[in-house]
């Protein structure tokens, strides 16, 4: 099937006098600090000061950092306990809408400060000597990074979405401004830097029966979870916890759990591989290993909904309820339009544009489909989505037509911070802030045809369908060596619910092979090459730094063990007190 976007030609770079970035969590701030930055040995911004903006659609800047208490509280009262599937929220004390972050209360990171660093920016030590910094102590650190930009900073700003002019002539974009009661308008501007992060699209596994089990308020993801105290309420207390996944979010929320109950009675987490050494999490007798749900069983019992889990190894599990810590869809932007054919282009948009209208389906098509489960969760102003070689989920789905992850090659004034999915991505998105400031400025060229820009692209894609046979083999022949294993009666193999896994791989998570390391340094050479003071300011990834950081999970698991170890005092302490 022909692309939508196969006329299309690269456009040549050019300099632009008003840039929008859109979001203001980490990979915005990043973008702003590079595209503003006049440190020593900067050179002369090539922009307005003025003329460079960045929007942010909630109260404050952090992303998924922010969590606001108010939000969270209000989460907690409702009769669920939980806000599942509400996006955005409405709470009634406010006339403007809330994001809330996926965050909760307790999140202690998992990153060491350095690698939380932006250039010039070092991330202090976290308080009372802890190894990892807390939620709050992140997001006043992103605070402070944006401080010295705040004047071009603009909060309650909900960007509906962005079309592409003619003519290589910028973007329209239409906002909705929370600040003048949500009026919405369409603006225009050169540049746009994507820096939304992937938080809107939380992954849904295709098993059967899951998306009933949604609707009945019975399946949660983790992108609504706050505090294990929900699933004490009437509606869950009875019923078994089970935690799917053994990620970040699940290890973390399975942690939580296991405090309020006991190991006659466990929190069960679903697998569907063995642990991978960079989600550290401790062993807990309060916490057992399923193997992986196989389909969604609702039921109606006197006159209440409950809800079965048939697992692969024919196991079932009665009358739960389930959070799901799967992770999210990285790459999902289906908010910003790209012109299907050049030379078919308006320079401007007028005020009633509607973007779901057949004149705009015709002149344009989204960057990507919307998320997979689109419950309350499709972005205002997403067009609908048909079948495309440039959209459509085919293996590898990815964001098509990038440069480098981070600069698209037909329209080089588009361009994205934060879309990979990496081991450091604070000093990953500086790094692609970095590399886009210099684009944008011109001191780097890119090639002039669409199929140089591309070349990263082309090769990584042949190099994962060249994987692809090699890594399911290997997979195959891992869950052999673990069967056998666990019919010789190995504990190790007995311990664990799924056998050890590689793949699959995905386009935009590049942790494997040294992916992260090789790409930023690469591109690190590049922005030295014409701004040599940066060399002292930017993270290295040099082979010693990659040491450190991938000794970095073995100082979580020892810090996991000094809490542990702290909480058994103070439960020992509480029951002493308790008998005097």
């Amino acid at each position: 099937m022909a692309s939508k976007f196969s006329s299309r030609t690269a456009l040549p770079q050019r300099v632009p006098a008003r840039i929008l970035i859109v979001g203001g969590g980490p990979s915005g701030i990043a973008a702003l600090r590079a595209l503003l930055d006049d440190h020593a040995g900067a050179e002369a911004l090539p922009w307005r000061r003025r003329d460079v903006a960045l929007y942010e659609r909630r109260a404050d800047v952090g992303g998924v950092w922010y969590l606001e208490q108010d939000i969270a509280r209000y989460e907690a009262s409702l009769p669920a306990g939980t806000a599942q599937g509400q996006w955005p929220l409405h709470p009634p004390s406010s006339s403007t809408p809330a994001w809330p972050s996926p965050a909760y209360p307790a999140l202690r990171g998992n990153v060491l400060p350095r690698f939380l660093s932006f250039s010039a920016a070092p991330f202090p030590a976290p308080s009372e000597g802890e190894t990892f910094p807390t939620l709050d102590e992140t997001h006043a650190y992103l605070r402070n990074a944006a401080q010295r930009a705040r004047a071009n900073v603009r909060c309650g700003m909900e960007v509906l979405g962005a079309w592409e002019l003619g003519d290589n002539d910028g973007w329209a974009v239409r906002v909705r401004d929370w600040n003048e009661g949500g009026a919405e308008r369409i603006e225009y501007w050169d540049a746009l830097v994507v820096a939304t992060g992937w938080y809107d699209a939380p992954i849904y596994p295709p098993v059967p029966g899951l998306a009933s089990a949604v609707a009945s308020g019975l399946v949660h993801h983790a992108k609504w979870y706050r505090t294990a105290s929900t699933y004490a309420l009437p509606r869950y207390a009875a019923r078994q916890i089970v935690v799917v996944g053994n990620g970040n979010s699940a290890n973390d929320a399975a942690a939580h759990l296991a405090q309020t109950t006991t190991k006659e009675r466990p929190v069960l987490r679903s697998v569907i591989e063995a642990a991978r050494p960079v989600f550290v999490s401790l062993p807990d007798e309060r916490i057992r290993d399923v193997p992986a749900v196989k389909r969604y069983v609702l039921k109606e019992e006197g006159g209440e909904q409950t809800l079965d889990l048939e697992l692969v190894d024919g196991t079932v599990i009665a009358n739960t309820v389930v959070l799901l810590g799967v992770g999210y869809e990285a790459g999902t932007i289906p908010w910003v339009h790209l012109l299907r054919n050049a030379s078919a282009s308006p320079s401007a948009l007028d005020a009633a544009f509607d973007a779901r209208s057949p004149a705009a389906a015709a002149l344009y098509a989204p960057l990507t489909p919307p998320p997979r489960l689109a419950e309350a969760r499709a972005t205002p102003g997403a067009s609908p989505t048909t079948a495309d070689a440039d959209i459509v989920d085919a293996w590898p789905f990815r964001l098509p037509n990038l440069h480098m992850h981070c600069v698209h090659a037909i329209n080089p004034s588009l361009s994205f911070v934060g879309l990979p999915v990496t081991n450091t991505p604070f000093v990953l998105a500086d790094l692609h802030a970095r590399y886009i400031r210099c684009i944008y400025e011109r001191s780097i060229l890119l090639p002039s045809s669409r199929s140089a820009r591309q070349l990263d692209e082309t090769q990584r894609v042949a190099r994962l369908i060249a994987r692809r046979a090699e890594v399911a083999a290997l997979d195959a022949a891992m869950r052999d060596d673990w069967a056998r294993a666990r019919e010789a009666g190995e504990e190790t193999a007995l311990a664990q619910a799924a056998a050890p896994q590689v793949g699959p791989e995905a386009y935009h998570v590049i942790v494997s092979y040294n992916e992260e390391q090789l790409h930023a340094l690469h591109l690190r050479a590049k922005v030295v090459e014409v701004r040599p003071w940066l060399d002292e300011v930017m993270d290295s990834w040099d082979d010693e730094r990659e040491k450190e950081r991938k000794g970095m999970y073995e100082r979580k698991r020892e810090t996991l063990i000094r809490q542990k170890k702290r909480r058994e005092e103070e439960e020992k302490i509480r029951a002493l007190s308790a008998k005097h």
